[in-house]
């Protein structure tokens, strides 16, 4: 998938931020599986692995990232629904 212009893009810095949502998400997907023992930890899995889950992190944070941008009076509730 394709991350078109209008997406922000996070600054530099926050690799670490990526990096730790895609820990946090291949931990969180492997802890609901039998998978997750010493074979299946971030620190031993290969770095194919870890790109992917990498990736995964930073859409979802370039997507919410504006939401952390604005100010909390003006941030919304609602779920923006997905095309039909």
């Amino acid at each position: 998938m394709k991350i078109g212009s209008s997406v922000p893009q996070l600054p530099t810095r926050d690799k670490e931020l990526v990096e730790r949502a895609g820990r946090a998400l291949f931990e969180f997907v492997f802890s609901r599986t039998k998978r997750f023992d010493s074979k299946y930890h971030w620190a031993n899995c290969d770095e194919a692995t870890k790109d992917g889950f990498r990736e995964e992190a930073a859409v979802v944070i370039r997507a919410v990232w504006p939401l952390q941008l604005k100010s909390p009076e003006k941030r919304t509730t609602s779920v923006p629904r997905g095309p039909s």
